[in-house]
């Protein structure tokens, strides 16, 4: 009745840009990795992931590290590089991880499943079964069920409605309003949504 469990949502980090503070994010997860009662989620757009021929590529933005033969060569595989090795502290804190429109969008015009790629790496090195479902797509769910130590008492079921989000921008308030829509359209006890950062 005592035991505490605390989720440390990471959204849209977009690893590869200079305006991605690493260092915050770096904090964030040695924060995660020193708490023995702490998870996360992972919501999408965990790297820019635009490779050299889309028009959004542009070379003055990118974080010093990027400036290499290597990773210029491949810039996605570098960012996904990049990702694994700094969420690889916890690994096996993962509870679930979603797809951002920057992971789709690679997908749709390059053909290349960068969200898969980093994804099965994170679940081998946290030591997760082939079967352990990890990456959920754009949204999905996650039910959490607590049981108490004698299983024939009451369990607790949280259900969380987990998107990477969508819009932003096109009026004063259009986030809080998604937001409230998505609050009262999915009957769940938490919700988590990114993308307008």
């Amino acid at each position: 009745r005592a035991a505490e469990l605390r989720i440390s949502p990471i959204f849209d980090t977009h690893i590869g840009p200079d305006a991605c503070d690493e260092k915050a994010l770096r904090a964030k997860v040695a924060e995660i990795a020193a708490d023995p009662k702490r998870l996360t989620i992972l919501g999408g757009d965990m790297g820019d992931f635009i490779n050299k021929s889309d028009k959004r590529f542009d070379i003055g933005s990118l974080a010093d590290w990027m400036i290499s033969k290597e990773a210029f060569r491949d810039p996605a595989k570098a960012q996904a590089d990049r990702v694994v090795e700094t969420l690889t502290p916890i690994a096996d804190r993962i509870l679930c991880a979603l797809s951002g429109n920057h992971e789709a969008t690679i997908h749709k015009h390059y053909e290349r499943d960068i969200y898969g790629e980093y994804v099965n790496r994170l679940k081998e090195l946290g030591g997760f079964t082939p079967e352990r479902k990890l990456a959920l797509g754009y949204s999905g769910w996650l039910v959490l069920k607590f049981y108490r130590s004698n299983r024939n008492e009451r369990s607790v079921t949280i259900p969380i409605r987990l998107h990477h989000g969508w819009g932003g921008g096109r009026s004063d308030g259009a986030k809080a309003n998604n937001m409230k829509e998505f609050l009262l359209t999915n009957d769940c006890t938490l919700a988590l949504m990114g993308h307008v950062h």
